[in-house]
């Protein structure tokens, strides 16, 4: 794993190369939003992929071993989340409490999901409002918005793996870069 040192300014003042010994294990569900009106573009399959391909670079690259079990689950709103699923917006649930989109979601994602110590939900085009984002971590949840290219839907789980493993954004261009670049 390599370790950036930045200046005060946020330059590059050096990268140290450091050695994990302990492996850490992280469990992380992987999770299919199903809406009432839009058909999620992202079947059981590509999901699997990208959680295969995260479990590889992390194991590779920090020597975290993701945990999973196989299971897609899938998260069944009873609300439109429309087109985009605008993770911000205000609604009032069944019970007449006011929640947010997001909210909404995390609470509908199963309870044999939500064990894990890291919940992957995957979804079409999400915005917070009226700010289009292709990922987003909140917490222990990732957010991962489908794209036609695998590589890309790989490097947004890896990237919010990492915020929720508390890696911030930093200018090196690795997966936690956060200017997009892919």
């Amino acid at each position: 794993t390599e370790v950036v040192i930045e200046t005060a300014r946020g330059g590059n003042a050096g990268v140290l190369k450091v050695s994990v010994k302990n492996e850490r294990r992280v469990v992380v569900s992987a999770c299919r939003l199903v809406d009432l009106e839009f058909k999620n573009p992202f079947d059981d399959q590509k999901i699997r992929e990208s959680m295969a391909r995260a479990t590889k670079v992390y194991k590779n690259c920090a020597n975290i071993s993701l945990l999973n079990d196989g299971v897609v689950y899938p998260v069944e709103c009873d609300v439109g989340l429309g087109n985009p699923i605008v993770l911000g917006r205000q609604l009032t649930e069944f019970n007449g409490e006011s929640s947010t989109v997001a909210k909404h979601i995390k609470r509908k994602v199963p309870a044999a999901a939500k064990r894990a110590d890291i919940v992957a939900i995957f979804g079409w085009d999400f915005e917070i409002v009226h700010s289009p984002i292709v990922g987003l971590n909140d917490g222990r949840f990732c957010f991962v918005e489908f794209d036609m290219v695998a590589l890309n839907r790989n490097l947004t789980l890896q990237h919010e793996i990492g915020h929720a493993l508390s890696l911030g954004h930093h200018k090196v261009l690795t997966i936690m870069n956060g200017d997009g670049f892919n």
